[in-house]
């Protein structure tokens, strides 16, 4: 009996050795591993969060957004995160737009070693990564899932860091004056925040009052506050732009409940600023709408902040950024074959969304009623331009969201006008994609929308709003897709500055 009980208990113990010998070599040769591969900012790795705290936004008494702040700890790292949602009108429709900022901090030497951003609204996907080497910032930029992703690199102050990790430095700083140099992704500016430490200041939010230390800043020449507790966690802050101030002015408060996620079904604000936008050059155009041949240099831009591969626009200069503009497409040049490749492989092209409903019976049937007596596929699609251009009411500030809903109403402005036509040529089999950008209108470049249709190997652009079968050469076109990549427009709006070398 005895000796049974010690072979038992022998049995039990070689189990036991045995499970923590295993334990330990999946621990060290599969689970480390694989945490090692999946790098600093993989979602697939769960953190120990040292602190987590969410955060309502809103623009005077309209709540547009939230955001939540995380901070964690790992090996010898401090990796800052913040995730915003946003509720905006692009186009006439209510779109929530998320922004994810990440920062990697050295424990030891308090720099910043990697920066992760990405922006999502819709179909469209925008990311940037970056690391800091010395006074070096080696970046990569990929727009969209479709296409490669691109690299470069700014010489930056080695302490520069994203505004996500700023409260950090000033919470630490040992001075009360401070001056830290941030690198913008989502406006690619780099630029100074000066900073003064003012003092202890008691918030109150929803009846419950903070103990915390107010910061003034100026960067940009915009001046914000914060509010931070004895953590250094944000309180509260005024004056902070996103998109830098298109959106305006915002406030970002300490949540005190769940409501924190609650944001209204749909918005108005935010399309009027951009159709209010102007951007006057030096030089004035005369005949606007004539206008065949442009020169024009982008001030203080980059050419991988815009859309510059269309079929009209040839590259002069990268830096500074010169291109000459044609009011019919180009057709030389190894860029037609790539541009022949892209078109073929996007099925978008044809496809719908929530603006676009080409597959629509009132739509087809429409599009095959105006071009039942062409057959030549460019013919068609001017037949199609003239007949919006002449059966759609000019009416500004309708933002009338899909092309059946224009179709049954009939009035309406760029945005409606290109809308309408998508869905027309589309329904037909013409490939056909969104401008939005800039036109010479009122002496002055203005926000704008205009399609382009793929004929040829070549993109033509036309122009409903104006009755233009070759959109004269005064259209710039900044990003170009569907009504997903206005956000685009966001991220550059505030940047664009234009110097015009010649016009005819």
């Amino acid at each position: 009996m005895a000796s049974s009980r010690r072979i038992l208990h022998l049995f039990v113990g070689s189990l036991i050795f045995w499970l923590v010998v295993m334990g330990s070599l999946y621990y060290l040769h599969y689970i480390r591993n694989v945490d090692e591969e999946l790098g600093y900012f993989s979602a697939d790795v769960k953190f120990d969060a040292s602190r987590r705290q969410y955060y309502g936004i809103f623009l005077g008494d309209q709540k547009i957004g939230y955001k939540s702040e995380t901070q964690y700890i790992r090996k010898n790292m401090k990796i800052f995160r913040e995730d915003v949602t946003l509720k905006l009108n692009l186009a006439g429709m209510s779109r929530e737009v998320f922004l994810q900022s990440v920062t990697g901090i050295d424990s030891t030497t308090l720099v910043t070693r990697y920066m992760d951003f990405t922006l999502d609204s819709g179909n469209h996907t925008y990311n940037f990564s970056a690391q800091v080497r010395e006074d070096s910032l080696i970046i990569g930029v990929k727009k969209d899932v479709l296409s490669a992703m691109r690299k470069g690199f700014f010489p930056v102050n080695e302490h520069i860091t994203m505004p996500v990790s700023l409260p950090y430095f000033l919470h630490n700083a040992d001075t009360e004056a401070l001056t830290m140099q941030i690198f913008d992704p989502v406006d690619f500016s780099r630029y100074l925040v000066h900073s003064v430490r003012k003092g202890p200041e008691i918030v109150t939010i929803s009846g419950r009052t903070f103990r915390t230390v107010r910061y003034d800043l100026l960067y940009k020449d915009i001046e914000s506050s914060l509010w931070l507790d004895s953590n250094g966690a944000v309180v509260k802050s005024t004056g902070i732009p996103i998109f830098g101030d298109i959106l305006g002015s915002l406030t970002i408060e300490k949540a005190m409940d769940k409501n924190v996620f609650l944001l209204p079904l749909e918005v108005s604000y935010g399309n009027d600023r951009l159709k209010r936008l102007a951007v006057i050059p030096r030089q004035q155009i005369s005949s606007p709408r004539d206008v065949t041949f442009l020169e024009v240099e982008f001030v203080g831009m980059r050419a991988a902040n815009i859309d510059i591969t269309t079929s009209n626009k040839k590259i002069i200069s990268v830096n500074p950024l010169i291109m000459d503009i044609f009011n019919k497409p180009l057709t030389s040049g190894e860029y037609l074959m790539d541009e022949i490749k892209l078109a073929s492989a996007d099925t978008s092209l044809l496809g719908m969304s929530d603006y676009i409903q080409p597959y629509d019976a009132r739509i087809r049937r429409t599009a095959r009623t105006i071009t039942t007596a062409v057959s030549d596929t460019l013919d068609m699609a001017h037949a199609l331009n003239q007949w919006v251009f002449s059966g759609v009411r000019q009416e500004e500030g309708l933002d009338i969201v899909r092309s059946v809903d224009i179709l049954r109403d009939m009035r309406g402005d760029c945005d409606e006008r290109t809308k309408l036509f998508t869905a027309l040529a589309r329904s037909v089999g013409i490939p056909t994609q969104i401008n939005t950008g800039l036109v010479y209108k009122d002496s002055a470049f203005r926000y704008h929308s205009w399609p382009s249709v793929f004929v040829g190997g070549v993109w033509h652009d036309l122009d409903p709003t104006f009755g233009q079968d070759n959109a004269d050469a005064t259209h710039i076109s900044l990003v170009r897709g569907d009504f997903d990549k206005l956000i685009e427009l966001l991220r550059i709006i505030n940047s664009i500055s234009l110097i015009i070398h010649s016009c005819r």
